[in-house]
């Protein structure tokens, strides 16, 4: 952490990965600032809700919801992880500009809805990505970054993660 902001340095075939240390939650509503120092090709960014178990994977957890964000790419998807098993439950195109400036990220998950929505400047009031799902009912909060050719380093900010008391199960 510098200047109250975490730095994830990801190189070729080496992940950085940070989980949080708040306990488990079943409900959690998040916001963040993000940024990656470069465009590298077969840049990955993520973030887990409701993740759980070790890191199966190079970039997973066993379980969890997630939003894979591409470095090259202005797509961003939701998807699961269930015993290590993936699957693509949303995308949204495109979002944002493949530049280095700083990107929002809005990741909800009540009850069965899992929710998404990314932006640039003011906070829209629809969700990019809205589903639902009840595979997971409780974890971690967890950050991954990898890369396949060069290295790249994301920056989180303005990070917020609240309980959410009042769950919802529609997609509003």
């Amino acid at each position: 952490i510098q200047s109250n902001a975490g730095s994830m340095l990801a190189t070729s075939g080496s992940p950085a990965r940070a989980s949080s240390d708040n306990g488990t939650v079943t409900n959690d509503d998040l916001t963040v600032t993000w940024s990656k120092s470069s465009i590298v090709a077969g840049g990955i960014f993520r973030v887990f809700l409701r993740a759980s178990g070790t890191w199966a994977t190079v970039m997973a957890p066993t379980n969890g919801y997630y939003i894979h964000i591409g470095s090259d790419s202005k797509t961003v998807s939701l998807r699961k992880v269930t015993a290590g098993v993936h699957t693509v439950l949303g995308e949204a195109l495109p979002w944002y500009d493949l530049s280095t400036s700083s990107h929002k990220l809005h990741f909800k998950v009540s009850g069965t809805a899992v929710q998404v929505r990314c932006w640039e400047g003011t906070e829209p009031s629809e969700w990019d990505l809205s589903v639902t799902d009840s595979d997971h009912s409780s974890g971690n909060l967890m950050f991954g970054a990898w890369s396949t050719s060069g290295s790249y380093t994301v920056t989180v900010d303005d990070l917020v993660s609240a309980t959410v008391s009042d769950t919802f199960t529609g997609t509003d």
